[in-house]
């Protein structure tokens, strides 16, 4: 999803703190270092590290912790285990997908090995767990929720890569396709926020709404993604390519797809409406900009 990641990245979020970001970047390159003289772990995450990437999770971490006026070492602590753990699922995905480029280098498991690969990734979702114990004292009596919270999305996310894993050899209807990446996508994009509105005390309700919208967001965010990538990746499982199987023509596909990435766009809308003002208003620059993505689908010829 790297195209409409970074249109979001350098668009949606363009006001988040540089100095909060900065934190974020020394954070991130510090992590796993050990300080021995053979740390083939910090050395294998550096090389992953180098290749870059929006930050988008982490990003909005930050952006909603700024509205909702979380204070920085805790808005840091959150986008920091948020983005560890994304981190982790790309390393773990190309691994399990055999997919052997990540951002145009050779992913972890193809550049070293697949045990390297397995390794890190496990590094790295410990290490997120370790970061968001990091929050101001204030709210440390919210860490239960908080490491809930985590826990939840990574479970959630792994059945989802299971079950995409377990029909890579079958044919998907569409809606078996939505719903898969339902689980894969929404959790990891939601979690930002979520954690967020653990640290502001908000309702269990409220926060299942706010998980339930990024679930949305996620099956529009994909959609897009997967009509930006239906001319490399043909033999992939796909929107796209589920879709032509059943339609005549590629207008017929791109319309199907225009509907849905609007019907999902709406059913989020309906529920952050009913989320705090900067849950909100966060979700208001993730829809603006996946709708100005979805001009170049509906424009498409």
């Amino acid at each position: 999803m790297s195209f409409l990641e970074d249109d979001l990245a350098t668009q949606s979020l363009s006001q988040c703190s540089n100095g909060d970001l900065y934190l974020l970047e020394a954070r991130l390159a510090d992590a796993l270092h050990h300080g021995t003289k053979n740390d083939k772990i910090h050395e294998v995450w550096l090389y992953h590290l180098a290749s870059g990437g929006s930050r988008f999770r982490a990003r909005l971490a930050i952006e909603v912790g700024l509205a909702a006026k979380v204070p920085r070492h805790t808005r840091i602590a959150v986008a920091s285990a948020v983005e560890f753990l994304h981190q982790a699922s790309l390393v773990f995905d190309d691994l399990q997908e055999k997919d052997p480029i990540r951002r145009d280098k050779p992913a972890i498991w193809a550049a070293f090995d697949e045990a390297t690969a397995v390794n890190l990734g496990t590094a790295l979702v410990s290490t997120a767990f370790s970061e968001i114990t990091g929050i101001d004292k204030a709210y440390q009596k919210r860490l239960p929720e908080l490491l809930h919270l985590m826990t939840e999305a990574i479970n959630v996310t792994v059945r989802g890569q299971q079950e995409d894993l377990s029909n890579l050899n079958r044919n998907l209807s569409f809606q078996e396709y939505l719903d898969i990446v339902k689980r894969k996508s929404g959790p990891l994009i939601g979690l930002p926020m979520t954690l967020i509105m653990a640290v502001k005390q908000e309702t269990s309700a409220c926060i299942q709404l706010c998980n339930g919208a990024a679930k949305h967001f996620g099956v529009a965010y994909q959609l897009i993604d997967d009509w930006n990538d239906h001319l490399k990746d043909d033999a992939s499982i796909n929107g796209y390519n589920i879709l032509r199987y059943d339609c005549d023509h590629t207008d017929q596909v791109r319309d199907h797809m225009v509907k849905n990435i609007e019907a999902s766009l709406g059913f989020a809308h309906g529920l952050c409406l009913q989320a705090p003002n900067y849950i909100h208003l966060a979700y208001d620059h993730f829809d603006s900009q996946i709708r100005r993505s979805l001009l170049g689908v509906r424009e498409a010829a």
